[in-house]
């Protein structure tokens, strides 16, 4: 396979970073954008759920390359479904889509070692972040669209077809089942201060801006410094608030006893991270394997193990540059969570925690931190959470999960891991199920019994109309039991 040269690649992924966090920052900011113009056809979108929409605007989609291009098949297959009508303007419609979404050449493939890249096929990657838009702005539903595991088709019909059968899904079904677009009001002056987890913290942003869209007078924080020194914080009182990805039961707290409730906000997804620039698929693990290079034990890419499971892959004889992190983190805590439970090797000699002994690798500070390190080594691997290996334009594989399918991280798999919970937020690492991706987790907000004012209205907002952010931003919304439930919870916090 022949790729672009390491400074033209190096150039590019830094612009889809850029271009990440602006689409991300133009979902987040769309709805203060709109309030502002009052009067304007921008603005004049009158449903309030999805129940209430039946007419459409689809606004020019943002982006680079490919984004028109899926606005147009997005279009024409929207505009075969009966129950959805397309309109010209923002003016006519229930409803407004946005769009934002890349498609860029990942390298080139040849069996012809000695070809020139030009001679090549090429290799896409890409995403589509995509939102309905009701009244005064107000988000709707969300959903962030990857590339098909199984794709024949091109890339941006892939993509574009996607997210056609989701929206119309999405529309249908909220006619059956109404959506709340209650928001609790907060009048008092109020400042939040919060910390924690690195997992969330693209969502937990989006949505401090959501909620202070509607409480304009609550001014909230979060710095995302891991779930160990999050916690550390709260006993500290220096913060009102952490986030963090380990279960209650696992928690350290020198409060004794600890004087919180935790309420589960979303899920996520921690998926095996690698740089090989020269591979021309997604790398299948198996529990075994991710936990033999985690040990020590599977030192160079081409192991027997590693080809076993990925039967043709043009896998270098190259040694493993492991990376993991070095602070206390709840996505190591959901890592070894999972490799505790599938291997008894790492389950007698290491087990699960925020943080490890690890025997082998180098160590970074918080997802993003990972993420960094693995794109600036070659032949390296690590684990970070869902979108944090799609903003860094990142390889990931599939994971062997309990009914020994390989699964790819994405919203429908995580959701499956999350069904057999029964409606609780215990673990689910290693899910049953054919089509669970097994290293999803939830992840929590804790706070203290006797709780800074606003914050239960904050929480409120998180499980309520937040929960249709978590999709464009790469998480899994609550399901609804546990969402609803833990509303209940709210109204009766002692």
């Amino acid at each position: 396979m022949h790729r672009t040269s390491d400074s033209d690649r190096g150039i590019a992924q830094g612009r889809r970073r850029c271009f990440f966090a602006e689409a991300v920052s133009f979902l987040m900011m769309a709805a203060p954008v709109a309030a502002l113009a009052v009067g304007s056809p921008a603005s004049a979108q009158t449903a309030k759920s999805l129940a209430q929409v039946r007419k459409i605007y689809v606004e020019p989609f943002t982006g680079k390359r490919g984004a028109e291009e899926i606005r147009r098949e997005i279009l024409h297959s929207l505009e075969r479904d009966s129950a959805i009508q397309i309109v010209g303007g923002a003016s006519e419609s229930d409803a407004v889509l946005k769009g934002t979404g890349e498609i860029w050449t990942k390298g080139y493939i040849s069996n012809n070692p000695r070809a020139t890249a030009a001679e090549g096929r090429p290799v896409y990657g890409g995403y589509l972040l995509v939102s309905l838009q009701g009244n005064g702005a107000q988000m709707l539903w969300s959903y962030l669209v990857t590339p098909g595991k199984f794709r024949s088709a091109a890339i941006t019909s892939d993509l574009a077809g996607q997210a056609a059968e989701l929206i119309a899904t999405a529309i249908a079904s909220g006619r059956k089942a109404g959506v709340s677009s209650a928001v609790a009001s907060n009048r008092e002056v109020v400042t939040i201060h919060g910390a924690g987890a690195t997992f969330p913290a693209p969502l937990y942003q989006a949505w401090i801006q959501g909620f202070e869209q509607v409480h304009p007078n609550t001014r909230i924080t979060y710095e995302a410094v891991g779930s160990e020194e999050g916690m550390k914080r709260l006993d500290d009182h220096r913060i009102d608030f952490a986030a963090t990805d380990i279960p209650e039961q696992n928690r350290e707290s020198t409060s004794s006893p600890p004087a919180y409730r935790g309420y589960a906000t979303t899920l996520g997804a921690v998926v095996p991270i690698y740089n090989l620039p020269f591979l021309d698929r997604q790398l299948r693990f198996t529990p075994g394997i991710l936990a033999g290079i985690y040990l020590g034990k599977i030192v160079r890419w081409n192991d027997p193990m590693i080809r076993a499971v990925n039967k043709g892959a043009d896998l270098p004889n190259a040694p493993i540059t492991v990376v993991h992190r070095s602070d206390g983190s709840g996505t190591t805590y959901a890592f070894t969570d999972f490799l505790t439970q599938t291997s008894p090797e790492w389950k007698a000699k290491l087990g699960v925690g925020s943080t490890i002994e690890w025997p082998v690798g180098k160590g970074a500070v918080r997802n993003d931190g990972v993420a960094a390190q693995v794109r600036q080594t070659p032949n390296s691997i690590g684990y970070v959470e869902l979108t944090y290996a799609i903003q860094n334009d990142l390889n990931y594989g599939s994971v062997a999960n309990a009914a020994g399918n390989f699964v790819s991280a994405s919203l429908d798999s995580v959701a499956a891991a999350a069904q057999t919970a029964g409606g609780t937020a215990a673990s689910i690492a290693n899910a049953p199920g054919k089509s669970s991706y097994p290293i999803s987790s939830f992840t929590w907000i804790v706070l203290p019994i006797d709780s800074a004012p606003g914050l239960d209205a904050m929480l409120q907002w998180m499980l309520g109309p937040g929960q249709r952010q978590c999709s464009s931003l790469g998480y899994a919304p609550l399901p609804r039991e546990l969402a609803t439930r833990q509303l209940q919870a709210l109204s009766h916090p002692k």
